[in-house]
């Protein structure tokens, strides 16, 4: 760490923050802007705002004062630490939710096998840089449903006249009654091309 740097680190931890006008007149620090994106560089989290005061003639003057806000002191010994998948407000979790709703939808859907096991799959990519300071992650969530169950029917080709019909097969005679009081009603009949 430079030594500038290192000066400005410390002077916040004691003081909790600097101006400009700190880090010239107790460091000698003259450009504390560049030193303050060293240390965001670094990992340090860093606020800034304009603050107002009065210059020797009674003018007023803004300046920037910056205050730590964390320190890796702070975050390397932070018990409460993070889940990862917690990170980026949760997006992560949030799309875990999402498959996990459509899992469950296709579970009560009774035209899907009961029985049969739903997937989700969340796979994670973490790419560091060439310095190896950063990781970029990327993050896929996809689930596998079961497929609805097959409808099965038959169908008879009727041909003559020189056409095809496919005509459905049904369980009884159309307009016949079956034991529960429901009538038959006539097949679909599928026109087809006529025979050359």
């Amino acid at each position: 760490m430079r030594n500038q740097t290192n000066l400005i680190l410390n002077y916040m931890k004691e003081f909790g923050s600097i101006s400009t006008l700190d880090a010239f007149r107790d460091l000698g620090v003259t450009r504390l802007s560049g030193r303050i994106f060293d240390l965001k560089e670094m990992g340090y989290t860093i606020s800034s705002k304009f603050v107002s005061s009065k210059n020797r003639y009674g003018e007023i003057v803004h300046f920037k004062q910056y205050s730590l806000e964390q320190w890796k002191g702070d975050i390397m010994n932070d018990e409460s630490k993070t889940n990862f998948l917690e990170i980026g407000r949760g997006a992560m979790l949030e799309r875990f939710d999402y498959e996990l709703d459509r899992i469950v939808d296709n579970i009560i859907d009774p035209n899907t096998p009961a029985t049969k096991p739903r997937k989700i799959q969340m796979t994670i990519t973490l790419t560091p840089d060439a310095e190896r300071k950063h990781i970029r992650h990327e993050v896929i969530v996809k689930s596998t449903p079961q497929p609805t169950n097959p409808i099965i029917g038959a169908t008879a080709i009727i041909s003559g006249n020189g056409n095809v019909s496919l005509v459905e097969l049904v369980t009884q005679i159309p307009g016949q009654y079956d034991v529960y009081g429901s009538e038959q009603q006539p097949p679909d009949v599928v026109r087809l091309h006529k025979q050359a």
